[in-house]
């Protein structure tokens, strides 16, 4: 789990998908590189999430949220379109991962 953990850290890096999506610069082969990564965490064995990878998780919805909104304003609809679909395929992701109430 280590390894995956430092492997979903590094996509908050300036050089992963969520680092670069901050500052607007959309790579789709790096966001389908963090949802893969996500498809690989579970905690079907575990009582608790580790506190560790919460800091991760927790964000990405806000993030791509408001970064979606940026990108509306001068972005082709086409590749609005293409990030809408891979936003949704991370969010259906995160709620495996963290379940829902």
């Amino acid at each position: 789990m280590d390894e995956l953990f430092t492997r979903l850290g590094q996509q908050w890096d300036e050089t992963g998908f969520f680092g670069l999506l901050r500052d607007q610069n959309l790579r789709f082969d790096l966001g389908e590189q963090a949802l893969e990564i996500l498809k690989e965490i579970d905690f079907s064995e575990l009582d608790q999430i580790p506190k560790q990878y919460i800091s991760l998780l927790w964000f990405i919805p806000i993030s791509m949220e408001w970064q979606g909104q940026r990108l509306a304003d001068r972005t082709e609809k086409s590749i609005l379109h293409q990030y809408i679909k891979l936003q949704s395929e991370i969010l259906n992701e995160l709620e495996r991962i963290l379940d829902v109430p």
